[in-house]
């Protein structure tokens, strides 16, 4: 059965424009990019009507190419949550959200 566009995930990429993490102020950044690329995906999210204004602005201000660099710590430490209760928002009460995870090997 091709599920392909039914089932929503998640997809967090620690790969993906992450450098080498020698602080936490270098974890902190490199949480943000991962963010930052999965609100990319999801972006569609900003025009939704499901979404409350204020959260269609954070997903604004998460997929925004240069201004998601400066969301503060606090944001960055919800941000995942915030992105699957928004996908869940989305696609209603009783769906089920998968997160897939890329990590080096």
């Amino acid at each position: 059965m091709d599920l392909c566009g039914e089932i929503p995930v998640v997809l967090l990429d620690f790969q993906d424009g992450v450098t080498t993490v020698n602080s936490l102020d270098d974890a902190i950044m490199a949480c943000r990019i991962i963010i930052h690329n999965a609100f990319s995906k999801h972006s569609y999210l900003n025009t939704s009507s499901k979404l409350l204004p204020q959260e269609k602005k954070l997903v604004e201000l998460w997929c925004d190419p240069v201004n998601f660099v400066s969301l503060h710590r606090q944001h960055v430490e919800v941000g995942l949550l915030r992105l699957c209760e928004f996908v869940s928002k989305y696609r209603g009460t009783n769906s089920t959200l998968y997160a897939q995870v890329h990590s080096q090997e």
